[in-house]
């Protein structure tokens, strides 16, 4: 029954993962609606999963080890994870998607936008930090009742907070490009 739930655990994050991912591409390229789901091809998947889990994975093991190092788990280890997940994970995994590669989790183009575009990603971070914050105290509430029904509504309350978390970082995306990409402005000091 455990090795199953793993499997089946492992199997749900990977269809969250790509789905979000897909969902952030969609947002990104200012789509409508999401045109390229995940097929049931699961080596199509792999890209996309490689390049979540190896930003998640440069977010989260060493929060994680330091947590388990300090005696930190349970809740408090969780909010750990959570609250350097909500810092890092963005910059990390848009500029691997800008430079194209997992072995670069550093994209100087993105980290010029943080100036350039300072209220952009205020408003992603103000957001994103209620989302975390609410999700945060769903499963404190849920797992001090017990029960399967808390465990059951934290997993779906994760995955549709994964599916906002993407589009958001995605909207982000999306107007760092429009900001980046727009012609320069005039030069009209002197009418002034």
């Amino acid at each position: 029954l455990t090795v199953g739930m793993m499997v089946g655990g492992l199997l749900l994050g990977a269809i969250t993962v790509s789905c979000a991912f897909a969902i952030l591409l969609s947002v990104a390229n200012d789509n409508d609606q999401v045109e390229d789901w995940p097929t049931m091809d699961v080596f199509q998947w792999l890209d996309q999963l490689t390049l979540v889990l190896c930003a998640t994975g440069m977010v989260a093991v060493p929060m994680w080890t330091i947590c388990m190092l300090t005696n930190a788990t349970g809740l408090l280890g969780v909010g750990i994870v959570m609250f350097s997940t909500y810092l890092l994970l963005p910059f990390i995994l848009l500029s691997m998607l800008d430079m194209g590669s997992v072995f670069t989790p550093f994209s100087p183009e993105l980290a010029r936008s943080v100036s350039k575009c300072q209220e952009e990603w205020g408003g992603f971070y103000f957001s994103s930090g209620l989302i975390f914050a609410m999700l945060f105290l769903f499963i404190a509430l849920a797992s001090s009742a017990g029960g399967t029904f808390g465990i059951v509504a934290s997993i779906t309350l994760t995955i549709f907070t994964t599916f906002t978390y993407f589009g958001m970082m995605g909207r982000l995306a999306y107007t760092i490009g429009q900001s980046v990409n727009a012609a320069p402005k005039k030069n009209d000091i002197d009418r002034s």
